[in-house]
């Protein structure tokens, strides 16, 4: 026997995995060029069909559309700023965390070198996104918290890429 439900959906929290922020839509603008039929290719067209290899072709459109969006980027700051664990579990918290942290790094790459001041700051950058990760902690983790700011060196929340 089939249910039917009268009843209007329960607003979805923020940190449902269902809910849908404002800024998720269909409707976004990656480009400032809308592409609407065989009118526009002859501008794609323009900096490629003499290319003589791929790698002039993706050079040259990479230097006509990967622009970094500065909206994005502060939206992604806001979000890691302020983003706490609330009623999710801790996996379910660094999960979405870490799933910012990896959008900003793509956005925003730090530069780095093979020298001693790169690898000083990739650990400092460590450091930040372990500090951010326990104060979005709940209360309940104060003592967990205490503990692991006493270890030395601090832990890291993330594998290491390079220094």
């Amino acid at each position: 026997m089939a249910t039917i439900y009268n009843e209007l959906p329960e607003k979805l929290s923020h940190n449902h995995p269902l809910f849908l922020h404002s800024i998720d839509n269909s409707c976004v603008l990656l480009s400032s060029i809308q592409l609407t039929g065989a009118d526009n290719f002859s501008e794609l067209l323009g900096g490629i069909v003499y290319s003589t290899n791929a790698a002039a072709v993706w050079k040259d459109l990479c230097e006509r559309y990967d622009k970094i969006d500065g909206s994005r980027i502060f939206q992604l700051h806001k979000e890691i700023a302020t983003i706490s664990q609330g009623t999710n579990s801790i996996s379910s918290y660094f999960s979405k965390l870490r799933e910012l942290w990896v959008e900003y790094d793509s956005l925003a790459p730090v530069p780095g070198c093979e020298c001693v001041n790169s690898r000083e700051f990739v650990v400092f950058m460590h450091n930040q996104k372990l500090l951010q990760f326990l104060m979005g902690l709940n209360d309940s983790y104060e003592q967990a918290r205490s503990q692991i700011l006493m270890m030395v060196p601090l832990p890291t929340v993330i594998r290491p890429t390079h220094y």
